[in-house]
């Protein structure tokens, strides 16, 4: 149809390049671009993870589970035990407020029946401790948690902090459910005249390199670029993906970062004249369904066929229907 050979792209054969020219783009999209660097910012902070509670699960060791298979840790590298604790501890690290997680308390207070007391958060320098409480707006616990003894553990750990005359801001899943979490943390603070200020994005991406977590997530989408060029989504499609994956805000989140990546990679291939594989299907597919090409194949065979994309398969269905008589032969697992 063109009647010339189109010049493939080192992307096409060579990952590593485009995985590395993915990681220059994202970097470079992040320091020119205040939206996009919120964006960044915003997805790391709240949709780096798939979220799950503690409600969501019949056992608590399904629980653990689910959060250590999946490496759940806090921009500053905490492996936290909720998703509240991951918010709050995302929260001070972007706010510049230093603080220990699962510190122990710092007067004794452990016995022959209890272990040392571990607030799960303290703020050093304003001797404050923060404890976020697996409990709804009711007071209810995760149904595998006894809550008696639930609240009763909340009970002496507020008689401790009275006792001592420490300070201790209690949050709980509640509030996070209402998506009042952190709003609720920031009041907490004013209440202690804690004036809070976001630290400079320059700062924030500055640890964000160094946890390695920017080329982690360019690496991904080093991966996602081709398989989303090779879906050959229509807009449509692209809302039925985001409505059937486990966690529609993230891939909201996620296709927000991903698209002006895919924009700047097919402007950069066309300056250059050239296509990598996703646009040989592509085009393929655009030519045979337009009648620009119509197949001179009287049978076509397709192996591995149980591994076909849905391009692919779009691709074998327009060349069958543009000759008629034409028949598939398909083998596979």
């Amino acid at each position: 149809v063109e009647h010339a050979k189109p010049s493939m792209s080192v992307f096409a054969e060579d990952e590593q390049a485009k995985e590395k020219w993915v990681q220059q783009c994202f970097e470079a999209m992040i320091e020119n671009s205040a939206e996009y660097r919120r964006l960044v910012l915003d997805y790391f902070s709240k949709y780096y993870y798939v979220e799950k509670n503690e409600f969501d699960f019949k056992t608590l060791g399904d629980y653990y589970s689910y959060l250590n298979d999946n490496d759940i840790r806090s921009l500053k590298g905490d492996k936290v035990k909720s998703f509240g604790e991951l918010y709050i501890a995302n929260w001070l690290f972007y706010h510049g407020i230093d603080y220990h997680y699962e510190a122990p308390y710092k007067i004794a207070v452990k016995t022959i029946e209890r272990s040392q007391y571990k607030p799960d958060f303290y703020l050093p320098e304003y001797d404050i401790y923060i404890e976020y409480y697996g409990i709804d707006e009711a007071g209810n616990t995760a149904p595998y948690i006894d809550k008696a003894q639930y609240h009763g553990a909340i009970d002496w750990k507020n008689t401790t902090h009275a006792s001592n005359n420490t300070h201790c801001i209690a949050l709980t899943y509640g509030q996070h459910k209402q998506g009042k979490l952190l709003s609720e943390l920031e009041q907490a603070l004013l209440s202690a005249n804690i004036q809070t200020q976001i630290l400079p994005v320059e700062s924030l991406l500055e640890s964000l390199k160094e946890t390695g977590r920017i080329t982690v997530l360019a690496a991904l989408f080093s991966q996602l670029l081709s398989l989303y060029k090779a879906a050959y989504l229509t807009d449509a499609d692209e809302v039925d993906v985001i409505k059937r994956s486990l966690d529609a805000k993230q891939t909201t989140q996620a296709l927000a970062l991903l698209k002006p990546i895919i924009s700047n990679y097919n402007a950069y291939l066309q300056q250059r004249g050239e296509i990598d594989f996703e646009d040989m299907i592509s085009k393929a597919i655009s030519y045979v369904e337009s009648g620009q090409f119509v197949s001179p194949w009287r049978y076509i065979m397709v192996d591995e066929f149980q591994d076909i994309s849905h391009a692919r398969a779009r691709l074998v269905k327009a060349l069958r229907d543009s000759r008629k008589g034409c028949s598939v032969f398909a083998v596979g697992d």
